[in-house]
């Protein structure tokens, strides 16, 4: 789920990806992500899901 791939990522990035929306968290992906680039990640997701990214205080929001 994006919310598992996001803990993930979570653990090896001082800008952390936060999950505004509980259905978009439980969404189910697949792919190969760098745990490095926690930006290109949420992007990813959002063209999966049609999610939003914004940053907001160092973090990068994902929206629905």
């Amino acid at each position: 789920t994006v919310d598992y791939a996001v803990a993930e990522l979570n653990r090896y990035n001082r800008q952390h990806i936060v999950v505004a929306d509980e259905a978009l968290g439980q969404e189910r992906l697949v792919g190969y992500f760098r745990t490095s680039d926690p930006a290109r990640f949420a992007s990813a997701v959002a063209d999966m899901t049609g999610a939003h990214v914004a940053v907001r205080d160092g973090d990068i929001l994902l929206t629905r």
